[in-house]
Parts: C-alpha cells; structure tokens; sequence
C-alpha cells in the first residue's frame, strides 16, 4: 500500500494504520510505502527526488517479493495524476493487481464539456488500474459514466478510536451559547463562502457562534467576508489543530456543519459522530449514503445559503433535536469500526483479483 505517511496532514494518515492493523487481523500481510506530500512544504525538486525514490523502492520490493495487489491511495487532481501514472507504469508488470483509492475526488468536472486534456490524463490513469475504489454511491455511478470500462467498487474508511480520552462526554460549552464547528480545509468548494452568508442570515434571531478550525487558501477571503459582513464577534479562526486541542473543539461544540460541493466521505463526519454531535451538511455523495435525514444530520442542498440557514437555524434553536441526534451518531459510528470495515475492504479486494 502506498499512501501518506503518519504525521502528515489529512485524514488518510490518520486511518490507514488502522485499516491496515485490522487486514492483519485478518490474515494479510502488508508493506506500507510514503506516497504523496511528505511535509507541509516541499520545493518542486524535493517533490520529484521524492516521488522518483518511492518509485525505485517499490520497484524492487515487487522484485524482491510477491505481492497480490498494490493499492495506491490517492486524490483525484493534477499534482496526483502526475505522480500516479508514472508510478502505475514503473509497477504495471511487476504485480498482478493494481488498486488505486479515491479520496475526495472531483469526478464531476469529467462529465462536464471542456478539460480535455484533463479527461485525457485520468482515461490514462484508469487504464493502467485494475480496479477502483471510491466512498459514495454517487461517485461510482459518475466514474462508470465517464469510463465504462473501469471497475469501480464502494468501500468505507475505518474510524479508528483516538489513543486519549477525549472530554466528548461532558461538553465544556454546556451549550449555553450554541457553537457551530467546521473542521477543514479553508477551501471555497468546501461551501465555506454560503456558510457565511448563512450565519449572517441568523444572527439576529439567535445567539451562537462559529468556529473554523483549519488553514488553507481561502483563508484570507474567509476572513474579509466575516469582516464585510460584520461577524467578527461571531466567528473565530484557531488555524490548523490536531490531537487534544482538536477533540477540545468536537467537546465544547454544539453542532457540526460541513456545507461541502463536493465529498467522499470525509473523515471529520466521523469524528463528529464519534463526538456525539449533532449535524447540518449536504446531501451529497458519502453524506447520502450514510446519515438519515432528520435521525443524524440535517441534509440540504449544496451552494443555497438559505437552506443552510433554515437548517442551521432550526438545529441551534432545537436542544431536544441535538440530544436526539448525538445518541443516534454515537450509535451509527459503530459502522466504520476497522474491524468492519477491514472485512468489507478484504472482499473487494478479493473480487478484484478474482476478476483478473
């Protein structure tokens, strides 16, 4: 498997080992390579030495021993496609299977007019892979129309229970003043831009606040819209947490909000659950499949900062609705368990390599 390593950004470090300890478990051996970022900032000569020695490792491992599937796990943009399909060509006869796994794809774009030569690259990509493996229903049906002839098939990503005790139990905010929470990258498709415009809608009809925990690069517009609209009181930028200091946000919020164009299924809905929050998202892709409108989240359309407003509005003025749903995202987190999910994960790859 290659994929990126622990102590980089992003969910995929965090849930990998855990998946990975759970296959063992379950009678896979396994070798993990670093692929992708390595550090938070990398020269583009660091980028390409980087990549080229992975390459060459992998090459001679696959050399060296025997090996059933290489599972490559990925996003779905230039930078990745340019280091993706040299790979897969460096690997293609050395193994009989190769894997590669989605996250937070923008398939959407494919099916749209223009971006030829971005249709081009991935049709390339998906040639070269022997299987593919994607977070959302949606998501596999909008692969199978753009290319036919891949195999697309659906798993999860494990939630894998944090090492400390977070204090999700007892919520230091005692929702005294309800406190909406993202957790993120500052990104605009992130639907970050509506969520602005849906605080301004409420605020003067009730009493919260919100908190953007991540970095990115919108930050800087994020943050002359709250000025634009006059939020400073109203809405706070801790930057980039992790670890304790990111499960104190989880504990002292009140619901979670992640109004995103476009998804898998992000690890942060997990956590959230996990945390016992409730939340207010889109119905889109990875949320579709698996929150129930009303029983775990509330579901609106992406890009209507009126929906978004309605909703958020009816869930901060709503303590009943929040108790009920933290009971029910407690419960319905039990299914990204890596045990489960590691079994689930096992009979794809099983298929996979019985496909040929």
């Amino acid at each position: 498997m290659l994929a990126p390593p622990p102590g980089t950004r992003g969910p995929i470090p965090r849930h990998t080992p855990a998946l990975l300890d759970a296959l063992q478990l379950l009678g896979c051996t396994w070798t993990l390579l670093p692929w992708g970022k390595l550090q938070v900032r990398e020269s583009f000569w660091t980028k390409v030495s980087g990549r080229l020695r992975v390459i060459f490792q992998a090459r001679r491992l696959l050399k060296l021993q025997e090996f059933d599937v290489v599972i490559i796990r990925t996003a779905h943009d230039w930078a990745t496609l340019s280091r993706d399909i040299p790979l897969l060509c460096a690997v293609r006869r050395l193994c009989p299977h190769l894997v590669l796994q989605f996250h937070g794809c923008d398939v959407d774009q494919l099916l749209d007019s223009g971006k030829n030569v971005f249709k081009l690259f991935n049709r390339v990509l998906l040639s070269l892979s022997d299987g593919n493996l994607v977070l959302s229903s949606q998501e596999r049906q909008q692969w199978k129309v753009f290319y036919p002839k891949g195999r697309f098939h659906l798993v999860s990503n494990p939630f894998a229970i944090p090492e400390f005790s977070p204090p999700v139990l007892s919520r230091t905010n005692k929702d005294d003043i309800p406190s909406l929470l993202y957790v993120g990258r500052l990104v605009r498709k992130k639907g970050l831009f509506e969520l602005i415009e849906a605080v301004e809608i409420i605020s003067e009809r009730i009493k919260f606040k919100l908190v953007l925990v991540g970095d990115g690069p919108a930050q800087d517009s994020l943050k002359a819209e709250v000025r634009k609209r006059g939020l400073q009181e109203r809405v706070s930028f801790p930057g980039y947490l992790e670890g304790e200091d990111l499960w104190n946000c989880y504990a002292s919020a009140s619901v979670f909000t992640l109004p995103s164009w476009t998804e898998g299924f992000p690890y942060t809905i997990a956590e959230a659950m996990y945390a016992g929050l409730p939340i207010v998202t889109t119905n889109i892709r990875g949320m579709a499949d698996h929150l129930e409108s009303g029983i775990n989240a509330l579901l609106v359309e992406p890009k209507s900062p009126l929906d978004l407003s309605v909703a958020l509005e009816k869930i901060l003025s709503d303590k009943e609705l929040r108790s009920r749903m933290k009971e029910s995202n407690q419960e319905a987190v039990r299914r990204f368990d890596p045990a489960v999910v590691a079994e689930q994960y096992l009979c794809v790859l099983q298929s996979i390599c019985e496909e040929g």
